[in-house]
């Protein structure tokens, strides 16, 4: 799960926090797709589109498949570093300037529920 606006770990690589920066999401989502062996082109699932604030938050599911161990990517646009879900207002306006913009454009519990549950044969 990770937001094409977050301001703290850049979904294009780098960091605005620390010295030492992050990949791409891109650049890791690949080793996983070349690990697992999954189809190069996703398939994508549950296109949400929400107006938040006044601003239009996005969520996709990108799911690389290859029958047997998929690689599950959900892309955000519109939230920052936060936790998405709809229990994120004890977030501070202090933080929220540092971490960008909270959303509940998804329910981050529910996503990880669902994703854990399938890995249960």
């Amino acid at each position: 799960i990770h937001s094409k606006d977050d301001p703290c770990a850049l979904y294009e690589g780098g960091c605005n926090v620390r010295e030492n920066g992050f990949p791409k999401v891109t650049e890791c989502l690949q080793e996983w797709i070349e690990f697992n062996g999954c189809d190069k082109e996703p398939i994508i699932e549950n296109e949400i589109e929400k107006v938040v604030n006044d601003e239009i938050h996005r969520s996709r599911t990108l799911r690389y498949t290859n029958g047997n161990a998929d690689v599950i990517h959900i892309e955000l646009t519109g939230p920052g570093h936060t936790y998405v879900g709809k229990d994120t207002q004890y977030a501070l306006k202090l933080i929220l300037k540092v971490v960008g913009k909270e959303s509940d454009v998804i329910e981050t519990n529910d996503e990880l529920l669902n994703f854990f549950s399938s890995l249960i044969t």
